[in-house]
């Protein structure tokens, strides 16, 4: 290459560049008016509404999925509770049918179900076959299913009770069957609670009729003692105990102590009557009517079958098989029903101190 090419070249080489420096020149100056018009333009801030503007595709999103799942779950439950009425339903037949059957019924229940709906429908069909059933549930459930079994099977046995009492020839197996109630009460409430006052006048009552007087003074002291526990020392519960044991002590001969339960009723029933002391509701129910069921068939209603859950030994008989007995509903008006305590007037003699403070 001659020189002339050579500095032709570079002549060519030297005005591209100075084409591409002007031209960069003029790029920066642009991008620098840019960013000057950018610099003095004002911030623009978001609003309230700005925000919401962009939250409300989650927001909506997350209503539409939640309103989805609250819909999907309450017709789950719906279509749970309706297969527990068709799985009861089918099972009813099998609670008027022998005692095993009714066993069988109500552990169905309690597994297909829940041990709470199969207590309940056990409470409605009391006999030794339902009795035995929640037994089961009580020895083998867990806590829960423990309590609410041992719950049914005291009500259960206080209903069995009423039934054989409102038979003139069963007292001793109605008194079995409290006893039995009054033993699971205990450990499921406690020594102290009311829950066992309406069992201890129902086993007293049923100790003076059968001429076992200590064994009713016994019951009915121990009634009146849990009450006071309770605060219910004013209350006409708390007069018709003491008014019974005043009866009972008569009878025994023991004149001072029936003298002082009477005098101190008699207070109390006339603070009750004249408002100065407010009464409570009751928690004794009525003794059960007596039945007119005269072919009522008493020769296999034992309830020795049943096995105490806390504490044994409680009440025995024989070894009879037990079919469904019918049940006296306890809740009767007291309005039409008999007094469960009659009436004593006081008697004429000395009063001595009393042995308990109320």
């Amino acid at each position: 290459m001659t020189d002339y090419e050579i500095k032709t070249k570079l002549e060519q080489v030297e005005s591209k560049h100075h084409e591409l420096s002007k031209l960069l020149e003029e790029r920066h100056a642009t991008i620098q008016k840019d960013l000057e018009d950018l610099k003095s333009r004002p911030v623009k801030h978001r609003d309230l509404w700005d925000k919401l503007a962009t939250l409300t595709p989650l927001i909506s999103g997350v209503l539409i999925s939640g309103i989805g799942i609250y819909f999907t779950h309450s017709n789950n439950v719906t279509q749970h509770k309706i297969q527990e009425v068709q799985t009861i339903e089918k099972l009813i037949p099998h609670l008027t049918g022998d005692e095993a059957e009714k066993k069988m019924a109500i552990i169905a229940i309690s597994t297909l179900t829940n041990p709470e709906t199969a207590a309940k429908i056990a409470q409605m069909f009391p006999s030794k076959g339902t009795v035995q059933a929640l037994k089961s549930i009580a020895d083998q459930g867990n806590n829960q299913e423990r309590a609410v079994a041992k719950r049914a099977l005291a009500t259960s046995f206080k209903s069995l009770g009423e039934g054989m009492e409102a038979h003139a020839d069963k007292g001793v197996e109605a008194q079995q069957y409290y006893q039995k109630a009054l033993d699971v009460q205990e450990d499921v409430y406690g020594a102290n609670s009311t829950k066992l006052v309406d069992t201890l006048v129902k086993l007293g009552r049923l100790s003076e009729k059968q001429g076992k007087l200590e064994d009713a003074v016994s019951f009915y002291n121990r009634a009146r003692q849990t009450m006071i526990h309770n605060n219910m020392s004013k209350t006409r519960d708390f007069q018709n105990i003491l008014t019974s044991l005043s009866r009972l002590y008569k009878q025994t001969g023991k004149m001072s102590l029936a003298n002082d339960f009477s005098q101190k009723a008699a207070a109390l029933g006339k603070d009750l009557d004249s408002g100065k002391t407010p009464d409570r509701g009751s928690i004794i129910s009525p003794a059960p009517a007596p039945s007119t069921d005269v072919d009522h068939d008493t020769s296999e209603d034992s309830p020795d079958d049943f096995q105490p859950i806390q504490s044994p030994g409680a009440g025995g008989g024989g070894d009879s098989s037990q079919e469904q007995v019918k049940v006296v509903n306890p809740i009767q008006d007291a309005a039409s029903s008999t007094q469960l305590f009659p009436s004593e007037k006081n008697g004429d003699g000395n009063s001595m101190d009393s042995p308990f403070s109320n």
